[in-house]
């Protein structure tokens, strides 16, 4: 039972994780897509004449349709991520298989429907259906949703069929050749039966989304707080997906196409530069804007009551770990380096946290903020706030920020010297020092494999630390987290992987194990890669 759990947990985490390299795209796109947009608008223009020379307009059009790209193809980018973010091995035929198993499926889609004598055209038979052009194929959309589950699909395909072993005369076919051949099929298969159960599972995703809209800006609070409630067991983005990509987010015809998904519509919005419409406002709700009053407001104020509440002696030890955490937060909208600090010491203020960053979401709503983008940092308001106009009252975020930043200082230097909680500089004293200086000293026999550092980060040491290679079953990571699967949680020094430069370690169970580093995860685990027989 354990043992399943522990799997389950794995593949939820993994699952999460592949949604970064699209959304990560996205987040690129959008900014290509908000500058190009925002700076060969007539808004913009008029009050900037020389951006009207033919060379500024070129310039900013193909940086617009370049901004394009993952918002037009955003469900076979899915499709492809998730076989390649799971597979442990092999990953660029996991990635072919899951275009393959992506455009078999809208084939047979466009198949069934046209066997069945159903008029492609006939506006009654696209709402019913969803019919739309995917990837060239008339086909029902079946958006993120049905790209997830080919990508989970092909993945298990993927694992199950990768060695494969065919009779001497299909030998050919055979190993990693058979992997898109079975996808092929499987998917195919799979698009038969969609046009059978997706009208009522449609329906049902548009009751969700009419649900959440009949609690008018309560429901981007519910969304707020749900999203920093999950993002400790990092199923947060599998929250974030379904708000931006389907119609739990949104619905609504935008510059005359139906949009579903309130990223989908706050890009589509972008791409026309018509007047947003109540659909667009509405969906913004879920975006960038209500993140803002924590992101450049609220966390750096708790980042400076924890300064504050320092040791004196201790202040120039963690005034690197906080400014760096509040950069990560501010510039780059990554969270955790700053939310970690608090969370293990004191959950109830975490979940305070939660509460303050809904009515964030909630304040935004009902002022009329229109900020869309997906981070919430200080880019996204410069490209899709300031340089949009002032009819995204983004004129409005500093103050609301600023507010923010008062109520989070002043909460944070009362709970942390109310309750002595131990944040950094308040946890160490001097003879604890001493020790910690003698604690790593064993790994000093180690020097010659000391190249394995990933910039401040010893890897060596922090795999020491996880209990050494034959304690990992599996290792991977997200945007700040190593993640893993171990035979033993207790053989996990935690308190020793903090001294080497950890911000948390979080035990889901026995067997699963997430380590807080930051925005160098990435290096930390490709370092120790190469020290274990893991993938």
């Amino acid at each position: 039972m354990q043992k399943t759990k522990a799997a389950l947990w794995e593949f939820l985490q993994g699952l999460g994780k592949t949604f970064m390299l699209p959304v990560a795209l996205l987040a690129f796109c959008g900014i290509m897509l908000g500058i190009g947009s925002s700076l060969s608008s007539e808004a913009v223009t008029d009050g900037l004449p020389f951006l009207k020379a033919e060379g500024f307009h070129l310039v900013f059009t193909w940086m617009a349709n370049t901004g394009l790209v993952a918002f037009t193809f955003l469900p076979v980018l899915f499709a492809m991520a998730i076989p390649l973010g799971l597979a442990r091995e092999d990953k660029g035929v996991a990635a072919f298989s899951g275009f393959v198993g992506f455009a078999a499926m809208n084939l047979a889609v466009n198949f069934y429907l046209t066997a069945r004598g159903v008029d492609l055209e006939d506006e009654k038979a696209i709402e019913h259906y969803g019919i739309a052009d995917v990837l060239g194929v008339q086909s029902i959309d079946t958006g993120l949703l049905g790209a997830v589950a080919v990508g989970i699909v092909v993945s298990l395909l993927h694992q199950r069929f990768r060695t494969q072993r065919m009779p001497d005369a299909l030998a050919f076919f055979g190993g990693l050749r058979f992997v898109p051949i079975i996808s092929a099929l499987v998917l195919s298969v799979l698009g038969l039966l969609i046009p059978l159960v997706w009208p009522a599972f449609n329906g049902w995703i548009t009751a969700v989304g009419r649900g959440i809209g009949h609690t008018g800006v309560f429901g981007p609070f519910f969304f707020g707080m749900g999203e920093v409630l999950l993002r400790p067991i990092g199923l947060h983005h599998i929250l974030v997906a379904m708000f931006r990509f389907t119609d739990v987010g949104g619905s609504g015809a935008v510059c005359g196409d139906d949009v579903s998904g309130a990223l989908n519509m706050f890009y589509a919005h972008l791409d026309c530069a018509g007047a947003p419409n109540a659909a667009v406002t509405d969906a913004t709700h879920f975006l960038s804007q209500g993140k803002m009053a924590a992101y450049l407001g609220g966390l750096p104020g708790a980042a400076l009551a924890m300064y504050h509440c320092a040791n004196r002696r201790m202040r120039p030890e963690i005034k690197a770990l906080l400014v760096s955490g509040v950069v990560a937060c501010v510039v780059g909208g990554i969270t955790e380096p700053l939310e970690f600090l608090f969370l293990f010491v004191a959950p109830w203020l975490y979940a305070v946290h939660a509460v303050l960053v809904g009515l964030g979401f909630l304040t935004a709503a009902v002022l009329g903020v229109f900020i869309g983008n997906t981070d919430g940092n200080v880019i996204d308001w410069l490209v899709f706030g300031v340089l949009q106009g002032s009819s995204t009252k983004w004129y409005l975020v500093p103050v609301i920020a600023a507010v923010w930043f008062a109520v989070y200082y002043f909460l944070f230097r009362w709970a942390i010297r109310r309750f002595d909680l131990r944040t950094p500089g308040r946890d160490q004293e001097p003879e604890q020092d001493a020790g910690d200086e003698e604690g790593p000293a064993p790994d000093a026999e180690k020097a010659p494999a000391r190249e394995l550092v990933a910039g401040k980060y010893d890897a060596v040491a922090i795999l020491d630390a996880i209990g050494g290679a034959a304690n990992i079953r599996s290792l991977d990571n997200c945007i700040t987290r190593l993640r893993m699967t171990v035979e033993d949680a207790e053989r996990v020094d935690g308190a020793r992987l903090k001294k080497l430069g950890a911000v948390g370690v979080i035990k889901l169970d026995g067997h699963t194990v997430q380590v807080v580093i930051g925005p160098q995860v990435q290096s930390v685990k490709d370092a120790i890669a190469t020290m274990i027989p893991v993938g």
